[in-house]
């Protein structure tokens, strides 16, 4: 049923495009949901709207250039003829490596993740024109450089006092743990989150958990070790852990991590997790190191390959199929991890990740997967784009 809704949706945005095409006009709560595709969560939608009534009152003798995240272009492609036809810039073109910045004429409007704000930092700085804000929510910023009717006065202060964190090689996390980071990258961010978006749950989940025995400890997803050297700090050490990541230049800097903060209980390897081993592609988020993916993100990016072993083999690494905490992150790949291995799930005591929407998911085929299997799940976001979830196995013999 949810995947024939999902090719509905799909049929709906061309047809909205083939509209524009034709010069038929559409309603505006149709183009937000053709971009709620992408990311419908409240404060997205919020900004779409803006966006859309704010390029709607633009007089159309002028064309804008509208900048915008990459993953953004596919659905900004569709509906584009019915907001005055902008000429859409990926933020990848704006950004390093590239630092050739293209030549724009006024007016420009700036459709930008405050998350990830620093990949437009050297572009903004670099821009001639007075820059305006327009809308400003947690998630989205909306710039102008031209004449276009409203906002107020956005100073590179301001640019850089969002931007400060960005040229840090090191920060520090959970307790005196301490990161090795990329400057110029979101790494310094992710490990931060690691804390907000896990801990609480883990921590609850310690406390009520009557075995003292030592944990042992699944990370799939891994990153830069943001949550393994992190746990490991909060479980004191009393836990082992083995951490998987396939994207060589993470994993380089698990293994200096791992080394810095003297740990000796976790094990990394360079490895994907999915449904069936062997060789597959895993494709770069320009925006987010933590964001890399299995297949295809949806839009053009670089590839390389890597190694991809199932959930059978993780838990193959273990002396026992019981894993105290399962840590999942993969970007969409932990449908293809977990699903097809139920009875190895069902040996987690606790489960704690991020379900992503994709072409046959979405999050709550997760929550209903997990629910099945007898675990008491809670979770925080948007059902059929993204959420963050903590799962507790309520099985006796577990």
């Amino acid at each position: 049923m949810r995947k024939l809704q999902r090719i509905k949706k799909a049929a709906k945005s061309r047809l909205i495009a083939a509209c524009g095409v034709l010069g038929m006009k559409v309603q505006q709560k149709d183009l937000i949901n053709v971009l709620a595709r992408q990311c419908g969560l409240t404060a997205s939608r919020e900004a779409y709207e803006h966006l859309l009534s704010m390029l709607g009152d633009y007089p159309s003798t002028q064309k804008v250039a509208l900048v915008i995240p990459d993953d953004m272009y596919k659905a900004l492609s569709f509906i584009k003829r019915h907001i005055g036809n902008p000429e859409l810039i990926c933020l990848s073109v704006c950004t390093p490596p590239n630092n050739s910045y293209p030549v724009m004429k006024q007016p420009n409007v700036f459709f930008l993740k405050r998350e990830f704000l620093f990949l437009a930092h050297s572009f903004l700085k670099s821009h001639d024109g007075t820059l305006l804000k327009h809308f400003e929510n947690p998630m989205w910023l909306i710039l102008s450089d031209g004449p276009i009717s409203g906002g107020e006065a956005y100073t590179m202060d301001e640019l850089d006092a969002t931007c400060s964190d960005v040229l840090k090689t090191t920060v520090h996390g959970f307790g005196d743990t301490v990161f090795s980071v990329r400057s110029g990258t979101n790494d310094y961010q992710v490990v931060r989150e690691i804390v907000n978006a896990y801990f609480p749950d883990i921590s609850n989940w310690i406390k009520q958990d009557s075995r003292t025995e030592r944990k042992r400890i699944i990370d799939l997803g891994g990153h830069i070790g943001s949550f393994s050297v992190q746990v490991n700090k909060l479980l004191e050490g009393n836990c082992d852990i083995h951490v998987y990541e396939p994207e060589p230049s993470n994993f380089e800097l698990i293994e200096i991590n791992l080394e810095q903060n003297h740990t000796t209980n976790i094990t990394p390897f360079n490895l994907a997790v999915s449904s069936k081993p062997g060789k597959d592609f895993i494709a770069f988020n320009l925006e987010n190191t933590g964001g890399n993916k299995l297949g295809s993100l949806g839009y053009e990016t670089k590839t390389i390959p890597v190694e991809v072993v199932t959930l059978k083999s993780v838990f193959s690494k273990w002396d026992s199929m019981l894993i105290d905490i399962l840590k999942i992150d993969v970007e969409g790949s932990e449908y293809d991890a977990l699903f097809p291995a139920p009875e190895l799930v069902k040996q987690c005591r606790f489960i704690v990740g991020e379900a992503h929407g994709s072409k046959e998911y979405v999050p709550q085929d997760m929550l209903d997967f997990l629910q099945g299997l007898g675990f008491s799940v809670t979770f925080s976001g948007d059902v059929q784009n993204l959420i963050t979830f903590s799962a507790v196995n309520r099985n006796p013999d577990i």
